[in-house]
């Protein structure tokens, strides 16, 4: 297998892990907003005045949403990163020949 096929290989894999991750987390997140529901809807019809119900329907699905969001945006990040690195290897192969020296705050290394 050759160091291209390889980098393909592997973005094909971040690929494969945002899209299952995106597929999953609105799965999720649909079962649930519709869980977050049932006990709502069975408060609203047992209130006099429903709106302080759709009020709290409305914060806990934009919780919902939010939360799965991040985990969607976070993937996406991960697979852009790690599209930006296998570019750099593949523009410069030293880049991954060589590590980066430790900066220049970082302690000494320990003596064997």
């Amino acid at each position: 297998m050759t160091e291209e096929t390889s980098h393909a290989r592997i973005r094909g894999l971040f690929a494969l892990a945002d899209d299952l991750i995106s597929s999953t987390t609105t799965t999720v997140e649909a079962v649930h907003k519709a869980a977050l529901g049932k006990p709502l809807d069975r408060i609203a019809v047992a209130l006099a005045n429903p709106a302080p119900v759709a009020t709290v329907r409305s914060l806990c699905e934009l919780s919902i949403s939010t939360s799965y969001e991040a985990v969607r945006l976070v993937s996406r990040v991960v697979r852009q990163t790690a599209n930006v690195v296998l570019d750099a290897i593949e523009t410069d192969p030293s880049v991954a020949a060589e590590p980066a020296p430790p900066p220049s705050d970082a302690p000494p290394p320990a003596a064997a």
